[in-house]
């Protein structure tokens, strides 16, 4: 499989994926702001994916996709398949009742610091979304697959679907005033992504009815998977628990924090997902099956690439948190008070963005090299750091505790994951030096970047960032390299596609 072929695949995706959910996210704020209508969705939407996620989310795919490859080159990824899927929807049926009929309970656990509305609301939400969760399961299901084959369309497809849908009920809501169609978009999306993706397994032939009949002869498949999963699956039952208590502690802040530090999030992850992700799912399966030494090499290469383009990022959402903010979302209900809340969550969380981005990349190592109990380890004391962080920081704190706990978790596994793989950090520690001496030097120019207009502060800022980060990468004889290996690989990309194209 093409590396990068994958990865700009995955990238342009992505992009277009990025796009939508920033028109989502500036119209629910736009029409919604920080009130308890928001808050609810957030916690409705946690109290679904906090199960679901743990059963098919990274945790699933990173033990998934190698178990897969390994039945495929002995033949038996038909069986091994039909076996995880009844699993799979026999504990997705459970999770729908738990949640259609005792939705309250988990409002409560999760929401304490809710208004008896917010919890009226949050709950009915609940019961609806409840019923996508089957739909949920079996389409990320059959995009593992497609995965492990090499082929990263549908995860593309799957991300632009969701914005999709979501807006056009978002949209519904709004115009009806009926705020419960919100739950309606959440079922929607994932039944209509069952629809497309089942179209695509029959148009591609890429599954047959053989993957619908277990043998239970095979059942060491299943244990062998078992084996695999279940310390990713306990590293996701910690991060869970985190989630738990950071939407805790957010409810407890007062109305509209459970949804500031969620706008903050999303405009956090967006680089992260749009680069990180990317990469990391192609690593996870371009690295199952290859040797440690012939790996070693590029994971060191490709960890300076991390640094080179989040290490920046970070810097310049951390500077320029409260102009972002005011611009993407700072209109209709979303006044002020949203504007100073969010914009602080924002700070917080981008301290440890190029972490967070780094991390994304080696936790799918330790997974495409069955490292899973390392990572099981580390990613435990990475989420107890985090608790102890929103416990006893965040009433002293406020908001920004909330989210710099999570930079300090981020920034924290980081270190231990690079150090447990005996890398030779050289290189590595250079680069990250470089990169500091650099931060410091933008920090001082960027205090002189402030206009009126917040669109022309980002704009000018922005274009600075690139200029300078670009000369930087350029002047610095460790990072020239790279940055010339990188635009040479996208270049060569680019012409073979004009020439097929020609």
């Amino acid at each position: 499989m093409n590396m990068i072929r994958g990865l700009i695949l995955l990238f342009l995706g992505n992009g277009v994926s990025k796009g939508l959910g920033f028109l989502r996210e500036v119209l629910v704020a736009y029409w919604f702001g920080t009130s308890f209508i928001t808050d609810a969705y957030r916690v409705a939407q946690t109290a679904i994916l906090l199960p679901t996620q743990l059963l098919m989310g990274n945790a699933f795919q990173a033990a998934f996709v190698p178990s897969y490859k390994k039945n495929v080159a002995e033949q038996r990824e038909a069986q091994f398949f039909g076996m995880v899927f009844y699993i799979i929807c026999f504990l997705c049926v459970l999770l729908t009742l738990m949640f259609f009929f005792g939705g309250g309970l988990f409002v409560q656990i999760l929401s304490p610091g809710f208004s008896g509305e917010a919890k009226s609301f949050t709950a009915e939400l609940l019961g609806i979304m409840a019923f996508g969760i089957l739909f949920y399961a079996c389409s990320n299901l059959i995009v593992y697959v497609f995965n492990a084959n090499g082929e990263f369309g549908l995860s593309s497809v799957a991300s632009i679907t969701q914005n999709v849908v979501f807006i056009l009920f978002l949209a519904l809501a709004y115009w009806f005033e009926e705020p419960a169609l919100l739950g309606y978009g959440f079922v929607g999306a994932f039944a209509l992504l069952c629809v497309i993706f089942l179209w695509a397994v029959k148009k591609r032939n890429a599954m047959t009815s053989a993957f619908l009949r277990p043998d239970l002869k095979q059942i060491n498949q299943l244990r062998e998977f078992g084996k695999v999963m279940m310390p990713l699956f306990i590293y996701m039952l910690f991060m869970q628990a985190n989630i738990v208590v950071e939407r805790i502690v957010s409810s407890q802040q007062g109305e509209g924090v459970v949804a500031a530090v969620d706008y903050a999030r999303i405009l956090f992850e967006t680089p992260a997902y749009l680069l990180g992700m990317p990469l990391g799912m192609v690593s996870l399966t371009y690295f199952s099956g290859k040797a440690w030494e012939e790996a070693k090499e590029r994971i060191e290469q490709t960890i300076v690439y991390v640094l080179m383009l989040f290490v920046p990022m970070s810097v310049f959402f951390t500077l320029k948190s409260e102009e972002l903010i005011v611009a993407l979302y700072a209109r209709g209900e979303f006044g002020a008070d949203s504007v100073a809340m969010t914009s602080t969550a924002l700070m917080g969380f981008s301290v440890g963005l190029w972490a967070f981005g780094t991390f994304m990349f080696l936790q799918r190592v330790y997974n495409a090299y069955f490292r899973n109990k390392e990572l099981l380890v580390i990613g435990g004391i990475g989420v107890l750091l985090n608790v102890l962080f929103n416990l006893f920081l965040v009433p002293k704190l406020g908001i920004i505790g909330i989210t710099l706990a999570f930079s300090a978790s981020s920034v924290l596994q980081v270190i231990l994951l690079v150090y447990r793989l005996k890398l030779d950090v050289k290189q590595i520690l250079l680069v990250a030096g470089e990169l500091l001496l650099a931060t410091v030097a933008f920090v001082f120019i960027s205090s002189y970047l402030h206009f009126t207009n917040v669109w022309v502060d980002l704009i000018v800022a922005g274009l600075v960032l690139v200029v300078f980060w670009g000369l930087v990468y350029l002047v610095l004889p460790t990072t020239r390299p790279f940055l010339k290996t990188a635009s040479g690989a996208v270049l060569a990309m680019v012409r073979k596609k004009l020439k097929r194209s020609a």
